[in-house]
């Protein structure tokens, strides 16, 4: 009996498939599904519990408000196709909703974007963005410490997944040329 190939002839989809199949969608459907998870948290006002972070009091929700949850999660849409300007725009929102006191993203679009930059980006460009990131993170770590509203443990916590989402990213990036390269060394062979 021959085995059909289901993701192709209409009977049924094999998600994981159609997700390498179709990146772009992939994309816009993890933003859509983080900034619904995201906007719920801000608009009913839920709180990270943790007990490295004293409970701060978030700004109640509004238009702008709204608008900053947005566009700290929503611009990983276009993490393939504009990596760094996504990343500054995600990390750049991220820093002011901090600031802004504005709660419900959680870092999940400045995680997922650092990712992005390993993973989807090389080059002086890169290191420019990444040093821009690192800078801007840095520094509101740094008044978050001198204010009381970060503790020690939760800057380490922090610090340790973004620099290993970023790694992981460069790591998968780096084998998959490597591999694109010894196909091409093969193809050449034949």
């Amino acid at each position: 009996m021959e085995r059909v190939d289901t993701a192709h002839d209409g009977r049924g989809v094999h998600p994981i498939r159609w997700l390498r199949a179709h990146p772009d969608a992939a994309d816009m459907l993890l933003a859509v599904l983080l900034t619904a998870f995201s906007l719920t948290a801000h608009l009913l006002q839920i709180e990270e519990e943790s007990s490295d972070i004293p409970a701060g009091v978030s700004v109640d929700p509004a238009w702008w408000t709204v608008l900053l949850v947005i566009a700290a999660v929503f611009p990983i849409a276009w993490r393939r196709s504009h990596t760094i300007v996504s990343a500054l725009v995600v990390v750049g929102s991220q820093i002011v909703a901090e600031y802004a006191d504005v709660g419900g993203t959680g870092f999940i679009g400045v995680l997922v974007a650092v990712y992005s930059l390993g993973a989807h980006s090389d080059g002086p460009i890169r290191a420019r963005a990444l040093a821009a990131i690192g800078a801007g993170l840095a520094m509101l770590f740094a008044i978050g410490l001198v204010v009381d509203e970060l503790a020690v443990s939760g800057l380490i916590t922090s610090t340790i997944a973004l620099v290993t989402a970023f790694v992981v990213g460069d790591n998968l990036r780096r084998r998959r040329e490597a591999a694109r390269a010894a196909e091409e060394r093969a193809a050449r062979a034949e």
